[in-house]
């Protein structure tokens, strides 16, 4: 498991509200965060509720960019992006993970 997580060049981490009770999950995004550059992380949150999302930033969640679904400028259409928060922009999800 380390030494895939360390060869691929995007780490998407699908997360729930359960995830804080997870021993895997922290465990592969903490692997992940030692080998990848924050560009490079995506969290995928499962959610039943596209507005219960709060969860995605708690704790160390809260670092991460996040796979959403919604409206893009430059698309006609919603897509699929990573969003960081933190810069407030945002990559269509394809084009995230060709990119280096």
């Amino acid at each position: 498991m380390k030494t895939r997580i360390n060869q691929l060049k995007k780490f998407v981490l699908l997360t729930s509200v359960n995830s804080k009770e997870s021993k895997w999950v922290p465990w592969e995004r903490g692997l992940a965060d030692g080998y990848k550059k924050l560009d490079n992380m995506a969290l995928f949150p499962a959610v039943d509720d596209k507005r219960q999302t709060s969860w995605t930033l708690w704790e160390y969640l809260g670092l991460y960019n996040r796979i959403v679904f919604g409206s893009l400028i430059g698309y006609e259409k919603s897509v699929r992006m990573v969003l960081d928060e933190r810069k407030n922009t945002a990559i269509e999800l394809s084009c995230w993970l060709r990119a280096y």
